[in-house]
């Protein structure tokens, strides 16, 4: 089976959408510790499509982060060519 990395990052990207519309139902809810946890997630899919479109996948979020912050990447792989305004 091959590994079809453009529809995984394409996928995550529309997940971290979907989770984002939930924290919105939950936050007009007031339900905010749920609303919490589905932005935390939100993060965590966009953060990993950006990881596995750049090559800095790990699997967890923090990981994640600090691979794209600790070397200054996020901001020479993709705040500087636009990616992110």
């Amino acid at each position: 089976m091959e590994f079809d990395q453009t529809a995984l990052i394409k996928y995550r990207i529309e997940k971290a959408k979907e989770t984002i519309r939930a924290a919105q139902l939950l936050l007009d809810n007031n339900l905010l510790s749920h609303a919490e946890n589905r932005i935390y997630y939100s993060i965590f899919y966009i953060v990993s499509a950006l990881a596995m479109q750049y090559n800095f996948s790990t699997s967890k979020l923090s990981n994640e982060i600090k691979s794209l912050i600790s070397r200054n990447r996020w901001n020479r792989v993709i705040v500087k060519r636009g990616e992110i305004l």
